[in-house]
This record gives C-alpha cells, structure tokens and sequence, in this order.
C-alpha cells in the first residue's frame, strides 16, 4: 500500500527478488524512477530485463538501483539524506523504494552475543533505518516494499530476522512460500 512500508519474507529462493523486481517493472512502467536497494549487491540485471516490458535501455534508465552499502550505517545515512531531502525523488517522479535484504546489513553488523551494548546500538539503527523509510513512504506516498531472508525460531517456526522491529514498521506483511 502507498504511505507505508511492507514486509515480504519467507524461504531462501522462493522469490522475494524476483517479487521486487516485478514491482520495480510495474512502478516504471508507470513512472519515471522507481528506487532498488540491494543490500546483497548481486541485482540480477538480466533477468529484471526479462519482467520490464520497457526494454532493457529504458528499464536501466528508470530504475536507480543503488549497491554501495557496507553496513547498516552506510544504509541509515544515505537515508537520512533522502528522508530530509525528499524533493530529488519527488520531482524525480519516484514511484516506489524497494529494499531487497534490509535485514542482512544488520546480520551483518550483528556483535558477539556477551556485547549487549553494541547489539542494543545495532537495534537502534535498524529502527531509525526504518523509521525513516516510513518517514518516506508517507511524505513521498508512495509504498516501500522491504524484504527480508528468513531465520527459524525454535517456538515459531519461519520468520523474518529481526522480526520484532520489522513486524512493529510493516503493517502489511507477506510471507512467501516454496511449493512442494
């Protein structure tokens, strides 16, 4: 939905990217810029060409996809300048941010379990990454699409890494699921 963040998320290779990638085909088919976030730094650029009915000139030209993130700080700041200089993506025409593997730059940064400090400071950039993704969605409204690899947790089965912090942002969540 526009105006807010959503969560999609479910098992290694059921298609979390390839659903990004169809939503960024779709938002520049009907727009000018649509921004991709990948965190692994893996875009598979072919197989986007395959999903955009734009071709692949057109689809490259529209869809600014951004790599360069080495941590979840790095992450965080290039947030913050967008967050407090929204303009660029709204003259831009931006119709979407969809962040592909948020969660693994925090996996990333994760501390050793005994250092409680670093991981309650780690905690604390993941929520203001989101925050400002929802800070965002609702000034651009325009929908941020996150997606997330999985974790298993023993008493709930599957769920998202750091599930608690993206449940409490995304209040549209979508697991997606292998077939058989």
């Amino acid at each position: 939905p526009a105006s807010s963040l959503t969560l999609v998320y479910g098992d290694r290779g059921a298609g979390k990217t390839t659903f990004l990638m169809q939503l960024a085909a779709r938002s520049i088919e009907e727009a000018p810029l649509a921004l991709f976030i990948d965190c692994e730094g893996n875009f598979p650029w072919e197989r986007f060409y395959e999903i955009s009915t734009l071709g692949p000139e057109e689809s490259a030209r529209r869809l600014k996809l951004l790599t360069d993130f080495d941590s979840l700080e790095s992450l965080r700041r290039f947030l913050i300048s967008l967050a407090y200089a929204p303009r660029a993506l709204r003259v831009g025409g931006c119709r979407s941010i969809l962040v592909d593997d948020l969660p693994l730059l925090y996996q990333r940064d994760l501390p050793l379990p005994e250092d409680k400090g670093a991981a309650v400071a780690l905690n604390k950039k993941l929520n203001h990454a989101l925050a400002l993704l929802a800070l965002l969605a609702k000034r651009l409204a325009i929908p941020v699409v996150i997606s997330s690899p999985p974790r298993v947790i023993p008493e709930e089965g599957l769920q998202p890494l750091a599930s608690r912090l993206l449940h409490y942002w995304c209040p549209t969540i979508v697991r997606l699921r292998l077939l058989p």
